[in-house]
């Protein structure tokens, strides 16, 4: 059996999922029993959590930029191979058997019992672990006072090395049913996804794709998440299209009512959008959750797809990083870190001129001690938009100047204009008469002509 980090393969789309599978389930206070402590082995997950079987049918799944449920093409049939596992020796402590003890991944992730969905699914097998629940106090941390949806996932895809819309994959949903199913959490993973970072094992000639354990933590406080909303949290995982392949995936959560993740953790945020050719900021976030230290943890931060590292501000944290222009691992290592320490440090990446992506995703990124493998932090999509092309002014005949924004055609804006740069905004005032004519050029005039005026444009 050989083990190797997964380092080239083919671009896989990175998918979005608009809308749940099933709604109006049973509700709870919060998520009921997210750790799957309760329970007997081998058995489903008690209610409220429910099993639902599908089949993945013959053409696979229909590519769509955002993903739609519609677009999985999920028919009626399949078995029930969902169950609880449990582990007498806790954490980290039971290889996935198609695996075995050369991967990082064990389970479960906490407490002695997680779930796993569609065990060794196969023959286009697929399976979804569902349950809603209404926000309520016991959803908000006391780290910040926010709300918060928190648990971890570890997907185990056979590879058949199919085309992208044929793999296994794994699905996971989070939804405001209140607010119109307004999607909260989204992610599809298929395998040569380069932004996933896959591990892969090899036994005899059968490769298995797997990541370590996922941290997912869904904080929607931008949005109109309100107390009594009701909540719909939907995870599947499919065999392959054509039915010879494999794919299942562990889960598992907070157990308690603290709400609080009960080992180290990091977790990262930058800007939610940014330009190619610019530079793009990483804040990483990482805590000890656990009721002890921890020794010699490590923190690790690769540079995402289409990026090259600029620099790093990592205070007290012995960091080790790739050169300035190129792309790879950052490091930060501390000796201890006490029972509820927190601390943080910034990595600055710049984003290839080139780049012709939708987004870049940061999701290659974990934690490790002496006492706990490796936690990936959760995913950071930064949105990737073009620069409006602003031409220089032209005179008038009407002595007025007028200027061109030259590459986005079909896209609304705003222009603003101010005599004062140092000004505010909000303060600037909006003009009217901007035109498209030809497609692609914008032109607005301003008769303002005895005065110094400065512009700015906002989209939409």
């Amino acid at each position: 059996m050989s083990v190797k980090r997964a380092t080239s393969k083919s671009r896989f789309l990175l998918l979005a999922l608009a809308a749940g599978l099933v709604l109006g389930r049973e509700t709870a206070a919060q998520f009921t029993n997210a750790g799957f402590e309760i329970g007997p082995p081998g058995g489903p997950p008690a209610l409220p959590w429910l099993v639902t079987s599908y089949l993945n049918p013959g053409e696979g799944v229909t590519l769509q930029t955002p993903q739609t449920e519609a677009g999985l093409n999920l028919t009626e049939g399949g078995f029930d191979l969902t169950f609880i596992m449990r582990s007498t020796n806790g954490p980290d402590s039971q290889p996935d058997p198609n695996l075995g003890p050369g991967a990082s991944l064990c389970w479960p992730r906490y407490g002695n019992q997680c779930a796993l969905i569609n065990q060794d699914g196969r023959n286009q097998n697929a399976n979804s672990l569902s349950q809603s629940a209404t926000v309520g106090a016991g959803m908000i941390s006391p780290i910040d006072g926010q709300v918060h949806v928190t648990f971890v996932i570890a997907p185990v895809l056979e590879n058949p090395h199919h085309d992208s819309w044929l793999q296994p994959y794994y699905f996971i949903q989070l939804t405001d049913d209140t607010q119109n199913t307004n999607v909260l959490y989204e992610d599809f993973g298929a395998l040569d996804d380069l932004d996933i970072p896959w591990q892969a094992v090899t036994n005899d000639v059968t490769e298995y794709d797997y990541t370590d354990w996922q941290l997912i933590d869904v904080a929607p406080g931008g949005t109109n998440i309100a107390m009594g909303d009701q909540l719909t949290l939907t995870a599947i995982a499919s065999g392959c299209a054509l039915g010879g392949h494999m794919g299942q995936m562990y889960m598992d959560g907070i157990a308690g009512d603290t709400n609080v993740i009960p080992g180290i953790f990091m977790e990262g945020a930058a800007a939610q959008a940014a330009f190619p050719g610019g530079n793009l900021t990483y804040t990483l976030v990482y805590r000890n959750g656990s009721a002890s230290a921890e020794t010699n943890v490590v923190l690790c931060f690769n540079t995402p797809w289409n990026t090259t590292f600029q620099s790093l501000n990592a205070p007290g944290l012995a960091p080790v990083a790739p050169q300035v222009g190129t792309n790879g691992a950052v490091t930060c290592t501390l000796s201890n870190l006490d029972a509820g320490e927190s601390g943080s440090f910034t990595v600055t990446v710049n984003i290839d001129p080139g780049t012709t992506n939708a987004s870049i995703v940061a999701r290659d990124y974990y934690i490790y001690s002496d006492v706990e493998t490796p936690l990936l932090g959760p995913k950071i999509n930064t949105v990737l938009v073009n620069p409006i092309v602003l031409s220089g002014p032209t005179l008038c005949d009407d002595g007025g100047f007028s200027f061109c924004f030259t590459n986005v055609p079909g896209v609304s804006f705003t222009v603003w204009r101010s005599t004062n740069l140092s000004l505010p905004y909000n303060q600037w005032t909006a003009m009217d008469g901007v035109v498209e004519n030809p497609p692609g050029n914008y032109t607005f005039t301003d008769a303002a002509t005895n005065q110094q005026c400065f512009y700015c444009v906002c989209s939409p």
